[in-house]
């Protein structure tokens, strides 16, 4: 006869596998939204559309999707069962927190770019 904790951990394990399986799926169309919404904008740019701008859409788009995949791999640290699937595991969160750190450093260097962009603009109007 299977007790109560066993039976609570059964249930634990199964629904923190479906939402872990919704959060991969929920990063995977953020990013996959994301490239095409950007690609969209590149090939037919709007008015005040430049590379700046899309690069940094895409980035959000990007790490929006990383932290989704994050979620989930955190979830799966609830049913590790050896030593070994935690060590690969935790490689897998440095790597994703690693790249969400290049990520968001890329934006930062984007955002600069954009606010020297239109301080230029803005300063040409005004002469």
């Amino acid at each position: 006869m299977m007790n109560i904790i066993d039976f609570m951990g059964m249930i634990l394990q199964y629904f923190s596998e479906i939402f872990m399986m919704l959060l991969e799926l929920m990063g995977g169309i953020v990013l996959v939204f994301g490239c095409v919404y950007v690609f969209y904008h590149f090939v037919f740019p709007g008015k005040n559309e430049n590379s700046t701008k899309l690069r940094i859409q895409l980035g959000r788009f990007t790490s929006l999707g990383l932290e989704f995949f994050l979620a989930a791999e955190i979830l799966k640290t609830v049913y590790v069962r050896e030593l070994s699937e935690l060590y690969v595991i935790a490689a897998i969160i440095i790597l994703r927190i690693l790249m969400a750190f290049v990520v968001h450093w890329e934006m930062n260097v984007d955002f600069q770019e954009l606010r020297e962009n239109l301080k230029e603009e803005y300063s040409g109007n005004k002469q």
